[in-house]
């Protein structure tokens, strides 16, 4: 069977991964310098290791409102077309591996809103779903 290994990390009480491809670091948070004039999940950029890489607060992209940085809150730095991307997350959680026939497709779930940018999937878990998301539709 065709498995995947994804990155998984909560947001208020959501779960959610990414493929383990994408994500190239974890790390705590770090001075965020504000830039004028970003789209409103823009929290700005952050100097990684001499490189500037913007920060996608990823509760207020996935239409989930600002919430609060806690000690747990982590960047998630993530590849996407080629560039450096930090993912604000609440926590990271672990890597877990699933087979895509755990995955349902969100064309065949009913939202009421259409097609959701971004969301791959949705994955049962023990007492949980997981949403599996695409950064490459996403950011």
């Amino acid at each position: 069977m065709d498995s995947i290994q994804m990155v998984a990390f909560r947001l208020e009480d959501n779960y959610f991964g990414i493929d383990i491809m994408k994500a190239k670091e974890i790390m705590g948070l770090a001075p965020i310098t504000q830039l004028p004039l970003l789209a409103s999940y823009m929290r700005g950029v952050i100097d990684v290791r001499g490189k500037v890489v913007p920060v996608v607060d990823t509760r207020m992209k996935l239409g989930l409102g600002s919430g609060e940085i806690t000690d747990e809150s982590r960047l998630l730095l993530v590849e996407n077309k080629g560039k450096i991307v930090a993912l604000l997350v609440d926590e990271v959680s672990e890597v877990i591996t699933l087979t895509r026939d755990q995955i349902e497709p969100i064309v065949g779930i009913e939202t009421g809103f259409g097609s959701i940018d971004g969301i791959e999937g949705i994955a049962r878990l023990d007492n949980q779903l997981l949403i599996y998301l695409d950064t490459d539709k996403l950011l």
